[in-house]
Order: C-alpha cells, then structure tokens, then sequence
C-alpha cells in the first residue's frame, strides 16, 4: 500500500517556459502544427522551435517577438504576459563577458599608436642631431678674373696722378741741344714709364643663402558631413524562399524592389501606411512595431499579394 500511494501521478506543475504554454494551449483547443503555421503563415519548422524554445533555430529577437505576438493571438493568450516571460528567459543570455577578440581588437590601435610615436619621436631625434652636427660652409666670394692686356678702370683711372712728376723729370732731362744725344733724348721720350695696373679685387659677393625647401602642404579634405536620415517607421521583412518583393511608404518612396533570395533579413524605415507586392507571398513575412502581418487573405491564387499595412499592423486594400 505504501509503495502504491508513492507511485500515485504527480499534479501538473504550471508551465514554466514559453514554449510550454504555447504548446500546453494549442493542444487544448485541438489545433495542429500544420493549421497553427497556415494560419501564421510561417514554417512548421519554426512553431515547433517556438513551442520548444528552440532559440537557436529562431531568427533575431525582434522577429520572435512578433511571432509570439501572433501566436498569443490565434491561442487566446496574453500576449504581454508570453511577452515578459520571453524577456526573462532571455536575460540571462544578455549578460555575456565579452569575448577576448573584441579586447585584442581594442589593444591593437592603442598599441599600433604608441609605436608609430615613438618612431616618430626617433626620427625627430635623429633629424635634430643630424641638422646641428653637419659642418657649416664658409661662403667664398667669388673673384673675378681680370685680363691681363687689358687693365681696369680704376686701376688706369689710379695711376694717371702718379705719372705727372716722372714724365716732367723725363722731359728736363731730354732738352739738351747737343745733336749727339737726339738718339738718346728719343729714345728717352718715346720710352714711356712702365706703370703696373693695380688690379682692384671686385667687391665679394654675398653668400648666397640657399632657398628654404618649403615643406609640401598638406591637404586636409574637409570632413563630409554626415547625411540626415529620415525619422519613420521600421517595417522588418524576412523571406524563407525566393520572391519578388516591392515596397513603398506613404509619401510614395520607393523602399525596396527585386527578387530577394530565401533568409533575406531587410530593415526598412518609412512613413506608414506601406504598400506592399509580393511575388511569393508564402515565403514572406512582415513585422511592425512588434506586430507581425497577417495578410494571408490578400494572397491570391498564383501565390501573389497586394496589400497596404498600417502602423499598427492592420492591412487592407
């Protein structure tokens, strides 16, 4: 009897995770896997990895956040209180030590900093020694070369007071009427007194001071101001296949148009409400403000959708 009072069933413990009240809710009102992802259209894949906390096979928080929302929805849950449990379950993967990389990365300039500084600093150092060690040079004036057949100015303009006093004596000496001495008192005139030029040395040039090499300026662009970005509304797109996809905001700006491929992540700012066409529209899914999209009724029978989504999430027409 004892052993058969221990082996009794336990009472079920309230659901303590996310996934298990989604789970735990489905399963009450008789809802399959398949109907839940049509209904959301989303992937069977990805209610399973929901209703089994499956983080690693979710796609970023946000998206989450709205499949949730979604879910709270079709379940007849409160989608707040799935919401603050989905918060606290994720906390504790918030508070992560950074990894040693994003240190290194950190070290690295700080590093490459110091050492281009201190060879800077060297080559001052070497440049200063350099410039007040090397020998400084005499400037030599540079004397002109004087011809010798032809003497200056100032050395003829020199010696014509000298000459006066010589040639007065010279012509004294030569007045005798002796017939005997013409030869000699010609000879005497004619031979004129060698007068040596003085050669003046030209004055010397100044040094010529060698021209300061100008350092090239360097040319600083100016600082591109940065470009001014629009407030607006953020519209999340996700495609799990490939579609065509194109989006405008209500001031008629085109956000997004081409063929996506599958796993695109897109973040669009604008101004609702949103037109929106899409090509595949089995393989999208919106989000706003936390709100997916539900615009499975605007899809037609070739897969496409036209459709314009509010700020709340709301579609129509």
């Amino acid at each position: 009897m004892t052993h058969q009072a221990d082996s009794s069933p336990p009472i079920d413990a309230p659901d303590s995770t996310v996934g298990a009240r989604l789970r735990r809710a489905r399963e009450a009102l008789g809802m399959s896997l398949e109907h839940a992802a049509q209904t959301l259209n989303l992937d069977k894949k990805t209610i399973a990895a929901l209703e089994s906390d499956a983080k690693e096979s979710l796609p970023e928080s946000a998206y989450v956040k709205g499949y949730l929302r979604a879910y709270a929805r079709l379940l007849n849950l409160d989608a707040d209180a799935l919401l603050a449990l989905y918060a606290e379950d994720e906390e504790p993967t918030r508070v992560v030590t950074p990894p040693p990389i994003r240190r290194s990365q950190r070290d690295q300039p700080r590093m490459s900093v110091s050492v281009v500084g201190g060879v800077v600093v060297l080559l001052l150092i070497v440049l200063s020694v350099w410039w007040f060690s090397r020998p400084k040079h005499t400037s030599i004036p540079v004397q002109g070369v004087v011809p010798a057949t032809q003497p200056s100015l100032a050395s003829s303009g020199s010696a014509v007071p000298a000459n006066p006093v010589r040639l007065a004596n010279a012509a004294t000496a030569t007045a005798t009427p002796a017939a005997s001495t013409t030869l000699g008192v010609t000879a005497t005139a004619t031979a004129a007194p060698v007068v040596e030029p003085t050669i003046t040395a030209p004055a010397s040039p100044p040094p010529v001071a060698a021209a300061p090499v100008s350092a090239p300026a360097v040319q600083t662009a100016a600082p591109t101001q940065p470009a001014n970005t629009a407030s607006g509304t953020q519209l999340l797109l996700r495609t799990t296949a490939k579609s065509w996809v194109k989006i405008d905001d209500a001031t008629g700006k085109q956000l997004l148009i081409g063929l996506l491929p599958g796993d695109a992540r897109k973040t669009l700012t604008g101004k609702p409400p949103f037109s929106v066409f899409l090509g595949y529209a089995p393989g999208v899914t919106l989000i706003i403000n936390g709100n997916q999209v539900a615009f499975s009724s605007y899809t037609q029978s070739n897969n496409t959708a036209r459709f314009k989504v509010l700020a709340d999430g709301q579609t129509r027409r």
